[in-house]
């Protein structure tokens, strides 16, 4: 069986793990754009990736968001979003075509391949919100015949099924199916192998950690708050946080911190490799996912979550979106 992973700008290491147990019962290729910041042909022994031209890649050498900025403007005015170019002809001979979200451009050209060749297509939807995706009328109107020809859904969490229901999709065609993680990699450390001192410099430190981008939707901005009062209640522990990960609000979020008089309580890791995730995990204390819900998003899956569970780490978060029926009774909400 050949099996076409169509991903766009978006295919990640940890989406990886999701597709490693078929590595070997199938031939698995992973379609990216050009200008995918996550994705590098190196990043795998498992599946062959193929690049297309995506819209506005051209401009990358202006700047690296440049692609992005075009993709914007080609969503807004034209109704084209995430678009693969030659995408069609190259999924020729595949037997099942696997895509994210249904306003996607690359599902819409996933979909006429379908007819094409008389593959499968099968659509995964992290999505928790209805009616995204159609603020153009051609964009919509590709949206809608994805959710109707799709022969199936592969949702992450109930919430995404429901989603799908209001938006008409057959709900029987629709499988709940949540990410996967490898419980080998990301697992509970051994005593013998306690790296506790990572973060910790006195034997009183507590430290909690947070894996999210720097935005404020993560709650970046509520979980210091809350440190610097815990810190006033609880003065003979010196409360820790270390942030794991980038964004926007880095400049900021570090006043706001010094203005909360945490700066010596705060660490700031940028982005660590995927692999050395997990002794992160291992060296806290727990994991605070703050995440809030806006207008326009809510915590989808909360890869995170999962991740700090798996290595046993006690978790803080909300009730953001699908995250209740991630963590189930394993986390305080």
């Amino acid at each position: 069986m050949k099996i076409a992973i169509i991903r766009g700008q978006n295919f990640t290491l940890w989406e990886l793990q999701t597709f490693e147990p078929f590595s070997s019962r199938a031939e698995m290729t992973v379609f990216v754009s050009s200008y995918s910041p996550y994705w590098k042909k190196e990043d795998s022994s498992l599946l062959r990736t193929v690049t297309c031209p995506g819209l506005g890649a051209g401009y990358s050498w202006i700047h690296p968001k440049a692609p992005w900025l075009m993709n914007g403007l080609a969503s807004r005015f034209l109704g084209i979003s995430y678009s693969l170019r030659g995408l069609e002809e190259k999924l020729s001979g595949y037997d099942v075509l696997l895509t994210l979200e249904a306003h996607n451009t690359y599902s819409y050209q996933a979909l006429l391949a379908k007819k094409r060749y008389g593959s499968k297509l099968i659509v995964t939807v992290a999505e928790t919100l209805p009616y995204r995706g159609e603020s153009h009328p051609l964009r919509k109107k590709r949206k809608y015949e994805v959710l109707r020809q799709a022969d199936a859904f592969v949702a992450l969490s109930q919430r995404s099924k429901d989603m799908l229901i209001v938006e008409d999709a057959d709900p029987k065609k629709i499988h709940v199916v949540p990410l996967g993680i490898n419980t080998t990699t990301f697992s509970p450390a051994a005593p013998s192998q306690s790296s506790s001192s990572r973060w910790k410099t006195q034997a009183n430190d507590f430290v909690i950690l947070c894996v999210a981008r720097l935005v404020p939707e993560k709650g970046i901005y509520e979980l210091v708050e809350a440190v610097a009062q815990a810190q006033k209640q609880c003065p003979e522990r010196r409360i820790k946080i270390a942030f794991l990960g980038r964004g926007p609000e880095f400049a900021r979020l570090k006043s706001k911190i010094a203005e909360k008089g945490l700066t010596s309580q705060v660490i700031f890791e940028g982005q660590v490799p995927y692999e050395n995730l997990p002794k992160a995990y291992q060296a806290a204390d727990c994991l605070v996912l703050a995440s809030k819900p806006t207008p326009i998003w809510e915590e989808q899956f909360g890869y995170a979550l999962v991740e700090a569970m798996a290595c046993g780490l006690p978790v803080i978060t909300t009730h953001s979106g699908a995250i209740p029926e991630v963590v189930g009774p394993a986390a305080l909400l």
